[in-house]
This record gives structure tokens, C-alpha cells and sequence, in this order.
């Protein structure tokens, strides 16, 4: 199994955010229904919380 990027873990995020329609609580819902590993979940999770714009790199 391959680990996914950061860049990839944050275009899933903000994927799940536009679905949720911007709901915390949908938002996260959604990722975990995406089928992530727990560690990916984190990281995904974390990009959303600490607001870098790493989708640019």
C-alpha cells in the first residue's frame, strides 16, 4: 500500500470541506468515510487546522 503526499492528503480535505459545505463536524464525518488510515486521517486533519498552503508546492 502507498502512503499518500501531503499535497494529495490536502486536496482530500479540502474536497471534504466543500462537501460538507464548510461543517466541522460533516467535514470530518466525510474523511473518515473516505477510507484514509488513521495516520492519514491526522495529517489531513492537521493541513485543515494549521491553514499552509502546501496545495501550491
Amino acid at each position: 500500500m502507498t502512503q499518500r503526499t501531503d499535497q494529495e492528503l490536502a486536496q482530500i480535505a479540502v474536497g471534504a470541506v466543500r462537501l460538507a459545505g464548510g461543517d466541522a463536524k460533516k467535514t470530518k464525518r466525510i474523511l473518515l468515510d473516505t477510507g484514509l488510515t488513521d495516520a492519514e486521517l491526522t495529517r489531513a486533519l492537521l493541513y485543515l487546522e494549521s491553514n499552509r498552503p502546501i496545495l501550491n508546492r
